[in-house]
């Protein structure tokens, strides 16, 4: 596994955040209106069925698992400058 430096990992979250937290929300008040109850069991059985458009794809879980299936893969493309003090030679 690749560790990003803390500057490019603060930089991912600032961008990638918002949408990972509305995506959530819209997910669970989709789940909640579709169970007609905040009852754990009922929300898990509705999460598993649910299948929906959201900014960062398609939601979908796999039953069986649990498993996010709808986005395969998030790839983030960063382009990280270097800033060097030039010295006169």
């Amino acid at each position: 596994m690749v560790t990003a430096p803390p500057e490019v990992s603060t930089r991912v979250n600032a961008v990638l955040g918002p949408k990972v937290a509305l995506t959530a929300v819209l997910v669970l008040e989709a789940a909640v209106k579709k169970a007609g109850s905040l009852d754990q069991e009922a929300l898990r059985k509705v999460l598993t069925e649910l299948k929906m458009d959201t900014v960062m794809g398609k939601h979908e879980v796999d039953p069986a698992t649990g498993m996010q299936i709808g986005v395969k893969g998030l790839l983030v493309n960063l382009v990280v400058r270097r800033v060097k003090k030039m010295v006169p030679a």
